[in-house]
């Protein structure tokens, strides 16, 4: 590993980031959960925006 002066390090850092999430329930008050094949848990589907996409066009 490289070492890297603390201001440079930072200014590659992203400096934003956007995120979304939904919460989903039908008419009796269930909540749609999804288990992603890369976590051991289940959570409220979501996602985040990569570098130079559209947030708009984002699926």
């Amino acid at each position: 590993m490289t070492w890297v002066e603390p201001e440079k390090w930072y200014a590659q850092l992203a400096t934003f980031h956007a995120a979304a999430a939904v919460f989903v329930t039908d008419d009796s008050n269930r909540i749609l959960l999804v288990k992603p094949n890369y976590r051991d848990h289940w959570s409220i589907p979501g996602g985040y925006v990569d570098q130079h996409e559209n947030p708009r066009t984002r699926r």
